[in-house]
């Protein structure tokens, strides 16, 4: 008896530390966040997924919280917070490499065109800018030549 007591002591503590250990280092997958982003979100629901920002900025009457990673010091999120803490919409940057054919395999679901515009920069340089619109412009992903993520943004 006192041995089955003790394994299931171990077990309990093992589950334990299991669990707390998990639920703070847990790194959400950002497919998640963006595939189930409501405008509904509100600044709670932004810190129990993504923790609290790195960083707060007062852009236009709005906080920007973002957010880095903690090894580089990259910029991974930026969350617009309105006044009564709604989210108003969210950009991710890509770490690592993503192309925009994962994104087109991952969303041929939704109804999303690609576009590309010419737009003067500075001097007289043109630019290339290319996207992928989807779901009548709440989801914009910017691409460079070489097909690889730029940004993801969500309104």
């Amino acid at each position: 008896m006192l041995g089955e007591f003790s394994k299931m002591k171990f077990l309990i503590l093992f589950l334990l530390f299991f669990s707390c250990s998990t639920s703070k280092d847990h790194k959400t997958d950002f497919w998640w966040i963006l595939e189930n982003y409501s405008t509904s979100w509100d600044s709670d629901q932004i810190v129990s997924i993504l923790g609290n920002p790195s960083e707060i900025l007062p852009i236009n009457g709005e906080d920007n919280w973002i957010y880095k990673r903690s090894k580089s010091e990259s910029q991974s999120w930026a969350i617009g917070i309105s006044k009564d803490n709604k989210v108003t919409g969210l950009a991710y940057l890509p770490e690592n490499r993503l192309y925009i054919m994962d994104v087109e395999t991952r969303w041929k679901s939704k109804k999303c065109e690609h576009k590309k515009e010419t737009k003067l920069s500075a001097g007289h340089n043109y630019q290339t800018v290319r996207s992928y619109i989807c779901d009548s412009g709440k989801t914009e992903v910017y691409y460079n030549r070489y097909n690889e993520v730029e940004g993801i943004y969500l309104k």
